[in-house]
């Protein structure tokens, strides 16, 4: 099995990421505590995560700053071998367009959205930040633009995974507002418990998402994309996105 990359380890346990990243400022209050890297798989990395908060090494940060620094503040950790900086992302767009996003809304709560099936996003609203959160998920959601990506890759810097959401070019024409309800798809479970399914061979997903292991057991996570084509990665980590979806057993061979 190839290697994969550094992980860290945080010795704070009472932290909680989601409740403290949520698209406000707080490098006044901010106090660096302890982490160290858990080198099972030993590959360095410039980007790790918890949550929806990227983490990245100083040699990121100095490739990323010049793009980023007005969207964002960079919160130091203490490591015993390398700086590594939590990336507070504080810039926080209405840049969802519901005209042509495909989303779920909470029965209960119609003002919460707990799903987006397919997204779609306003560019006069994004312009040139190249990273941002929405209002709708602020506690564990990041989103990038190319400007990011192409900034990572020219750089050759490690660790940072992609999913993409959305293509401005390759957007269908059309289409009115569209909330969806849950498919009828059987038992419903959650991420956790899609976790444990895999480790038999089962093939489980929610919406677009998959998730299977391989013949070596690495975990592989797939996205069916609108033209029909599933793409699978190994995943460094995985996008706070599918947390708090709803799994299912996927039967047969269906969009495998």
């Amino acid at each position: 099995m190839d290697k994969g990359y550094d992980l860290l380890e945080f010795l704070n346990d009472d932290f909680n990421f989601n409740h403290h990243f949520n698209g406000k400022p707080m490098k006044e209050d901010w106090v660096p505590f302890e982490v160290k890297t858990i080198s099972k798989k030993s590959l360095p990395t410039d980007c790790t995560g918890v949550g929806g908060t990227p983490i990245i090494s100083d040699r990121a940060l100095a490739v990323l700053q010049p793009i980023i620094d007005r969207n964002v503040e960079a919160l130091p950790f203490i490591h015993p071998e390398k700086p590594y900086y939590a990336i507070n992302v504080t810039t926080v767009l209405e840049a969802l367009d519901y005209e042509k996003a495909i989303y779920t809304r909470n029965p209960r709560y119609p003002q919460v959205i707990t799903d987006i099936e397919r997204y779609a996003f306003r560019p006069e609203i994004i312009g040139d930040n190249a990273i941002f959160k929405t209002p709708e998920f602020r506690g564990t959601e990041v989103y990038v633009t190319d400007t990011f990506k192409q900034a990572v890759e020219a750089a050759d810097l490690k660790g940072f995974a992609f999913f993409l959401l959305w293509d401005s070019e390759q957007e269908e024409q059309g289409g009115a507002a569209t909330e969806t309800e849950p498919e009828e798809v059987g038992e419903q479970f959650s991420f956790d418990e899609a976790q444990k399914r895999i480790e038999d061979g089962t093939v489980v997903a929610s919406g677009e998402w998959r998730l299977k292991k391989d013949g070596d057991g690495e975990i592989l996570l797939g996205r069916l994309y609108a033209n029909g084509e599933l793409s699978w990665i190994a995943p460094i980590y995985y996008p706070p996105i599918l947390l708090d979806l709803k799994w299912y057993v996927v039967r047969g061979e269906e969009n495998l």
